[in-house]
């Protein structure tokens, strides 16, 4: 078995690579961690250019309960399938994490500054799906989306590289 980072650990690690893949977007900033929280958000990051503060609510998203113990902590694991009910299934459980951070953030999330909600596609199968798909993805969730708030900003990412942004509208 791997060794596995903790809670702490792992928030470092998204943090960071949250930070480095916010920059891609047209809309991208250089932020800078101001500091941790105890309370929610997990995360103030200012950008170094504006000053401008922003809260960070980090989140890693499994396929199911079971990825980590039986998948991503074994060792061996060399081939990672393209399985199209398994990615409808992970979608779903995006959607069904972030209404549940959404809820979380309007019953009691600090909003002294605008919120951004980062979503870490932390299954291996998150390797399959491309651009197109989180816009599909977007489209066909926009009912939730468009009620995001108090987050101005949804940013799904993965380890592959890939970042993908939903903002608010209103």
């Amino acid at each position: 078995m791997k060794k596995w980072p903790n809670t702490q650990q792992s928030q470092e690690c998204e943090i960071k690579e949250f930070i480095r893949l916010y920059k891609i977007f047209a809309h991208g900033r250089d932020f800078v961690i101001e500091e941790s929280q105890r309370e929610k958000p997990d995360y103030i990051v200012k950008d170094v250019a504006t000053g401008e503060k922003f809260g960070v609510e980090l989140t890693s998203t499994y396929l199911n309960d079971r990825s980590v113990p039986d998948v991503h902590k074994k060792d061996g694991f060399k081939e990672i399938p393209y399985c199209p009910n398994e990615i409808n299934l992970y979608k779903n459980r995006i959607i069904k994490k972030i209404k549940g951070k959404i809820e979380k953030a309007q019953k009691g999330y600090n909003t002294d500054c605008p919120l951004i909600l980062s979503i870490f596609a932390n299954e291996y199968i998150a390797i399959h799906m491309e651009d197109s798909d989180w816009s599909t993805f977007a489209k066909e969730n926009k009912q939730v989306l468009d009620l995001m708030h108090p987050f101005i900003e949804i940013v799904i990412w993965s380890w592959r590289g890939r970042v993908f942004s939903i903002r608010n509208s209103a």
